[in-house]
């Protein structure tokens, strides 16, 4: 694996992260990009991995955990698949002057939010690459600014290619955006670890 570890705050790149073909293979299928933006909840420990995300959340957190941490704190994974495509119409125009798919945001409970004003983060996020369509991409770069703050003017930031089968792991509540996808379509996956379930999938 290429590992990198850049900042202050957590951000971790691991290149080449799952070595297995065959399942690296099987994360393209269909199944898995089939509703894209739906936000789903697991369980940890994930004790049937029923779709290939859950499988994938497993051997990232507790066959290959990239941290070396006490996983038994987290209650669980919040996790959605993202698809994002050239000339696709959903770009806008920041402060900065730059287009970006998705406008930049910090993760948090949006129900809590909505609802009290309450601003709870997950502690740990999680963005992989595992569709080969990504090699053909130009754009679509995940910018994180250094600050939990909506001014990102004059803010250092880092922008990282949507490489395929690349990890990153940030806390997620730093801004992050994705910048505009000029060609070819980006597809990720993202994964969350929250200590408390969001409101979102509280019964």
């Amino acid at each position: 694996m290429d590992f990198k570890t850049r900042w202050r705050c957590i951000l971790i790149i691991i290149d080449n992260f799952i070595r297995d073909p065959y399942f690296l293979g099987q994360l393209e299928h269909f199944t898995l990009w089939e509703d894209p933006g739906v936000y789903k909840w697991a369980d940890n420990p994930i004790k049937k991995k029923d779709n290939l995300a859950k499988k994938l959340i497993s051997y990232i957190w507790h066959e290959n955990c990239p941290l070396n941490m006490d996983l038994s704190i987290f209650e669980g994974f919040e996790y959605w698949t993202g698809i994002f495509e050239g000339g696709d119409r959903r770009e806008s125009q920041d402060s900065d002057g730059n287009f970006y798919h998705l406008f930049r945001h910090f993760d948090k409970d949006e129900e809590e939010w909505k609802n009290t004003g309450n601003l709870i983060c997950p502690k740990i996020g999680t963005v992989f690459y595992p569709h080969k369509a990504n090699q053909n991409v130009i754009g679509g770069e995940l910018k994180i600014w250094e600050t939990q703050d909506n001014d990102i003017c004059n803010i250092p930031y880092e922008l990282l290619l949507p490489k395929h089968n690349r990890l990153v792991i940030f806390d997620p509540s730093h801004l992050h955006a994705v910048t505009m996808v000029k060609e070819g379509t980006r597809r990720a996956i993202a994964i969350n670890l929250w200590e408390n379930k969001p409101t979102t999938f509280l019964d």
